[in-house]
């Protein structure tokens, strides 16, 4: 195999220790690999990125990415706004209602019964399921 093409595994350091000194040895010889082995630096040098500072990249992040906690809505002016109307109306509504306790059956009311008229309406309460179910 032609040595120079193992220059990206020189360059890269992924070779062991008799290949790496063989290859050396065919630097010394070989012009072209020099050349090229310098392309190579100055290419992997220009590809190093640069990074903003971290506390830019944390701003950024925070304005894009993360999500704000579900409590920070509460703190907008038009929802405490929104929320204490509601509160209102809903304390209004239980103060204003008046139950209508007319209809309403008390145990009382279930003594005052008969076992007879109990009898009387459900006598008459199968009268008319027969006659809709006829």
């Amino acid at each position: 195999m032609n040595t120079c093409n193992n220059l990206p595994l020189y360059h890269y350091n992924e070779m062991s220790k008799e290949e790496r000194q063989q290859f050396e040895k065919h630097l010394k010889e070989c012009g072209a690999c020099c050349e090229n082995l310098k392309a190579f630096a100055a290419v992997k040098d220009v590809s190093r990125l640069q990074s903003a500072p971290l506390d830019v990249l944390n701003n950024i992040f925070d304005q894009t990415t993360r999500k704000q906690s579900f409590f920070s809505f509460f703190g907008t002016w038009k929802v405490s706004i929104a929320m204490a109307a509601c509160l209102m109306i809903a304390v209004f509504s239980v103060v204003t209602h008046k139950p209508s306790y007319d209809k309403a059956y008390y145990y009382s009311d279930v003594l005052s019964v008969s076992y007879e008229d109990i009898y009387a309406i459900d006598s008459e309460l199968d009268e008319l399921e027969k006659m809709l179910y006829i």
